[in-house]
């Protein structure tokens, strides 16, 4: 699932005019500006997570920050493996951009990447926690923290299957689609 990698598919998938389902992220400007030209001649679903859960989830974090996100300090916490080598994840900006996009902003503008020292917590912000350890298998929560009370919105996925099934999903979706860039709400449904 590396852009590299990746990118070789597609360019191999356009030659023989097949469809494809990526589930990588992290692509450079420069990439996905490619997938966009390739997506005019092949059918493509695009997510970074293929997982059907995680893209529910998406939906349920829109949801609950649509209805309290403005009165809430939101905490995103996620736990993958010692060998996973972004942090955050993917999946984790995603979501980030999710609760954003609520909040008419840009991530970048709201983002806070852990936090170190004294001082109360800064209002408005949305603030990551990336643990690596051990085997652990992908976890991500969304932390909706008021003043009595808080809601949490997880994700734990068990093994791999969860997003081989996605990715299925995706692939029957894309037969006799016509070209473009799709994504997993579209596959869902959502």
């Amino acid at each position: 699932t590396d852009p590299e990698t990746s990118m070789d598919v597609f360019e191999k998938a356009l030659k023989s005019k097949k469809s494809v389902v990526c589930g990588t992220t992290g692509f450079s400007e420069e990439e996905i500006n490619r997938i966009n030209e390739i997506s005019k001649e092949i059918p493509v679903v695009l997510a970074g997570n293929t997982s059907m859960v995680v893209n529910l989830m998406y939906k349920l974090v829109e949801l609950a920050a649509n209805t309290i996100g403005n009165m809430s300090d939101i905490e995103i916490i996620e736990m993958h493996d010692r060998y996973k080598k972004d942090a955050p994840s993917g999946t984790s900006l995603e979501i980030g951009k999710v609760l954003a996009k609520t909040f008419n902003k840009e991530l970048k503008e709201l983002a806070q990447f852990g936090r170190c020292g004294k001082g109360e917590r800064e209002e408005g912000k949305i603030a990551y926690h990336s643990l690596r350890a051990g085997d652990i298998s992908s976890s991500h929560t969304v932390m909706f923290g008021l003043m009595g009370e808080r809601l949490e919105i997880t994700h734990h996925a068990h093994n791999w299957e969860c997003f081989a099934n996605g990715g299925c999903q995706a692939a029957l979706f894309l037969k006799d689609k016509k070209p473009g860039i799709y994504s997993m709400k579209d596959v869902l449904g959502l």
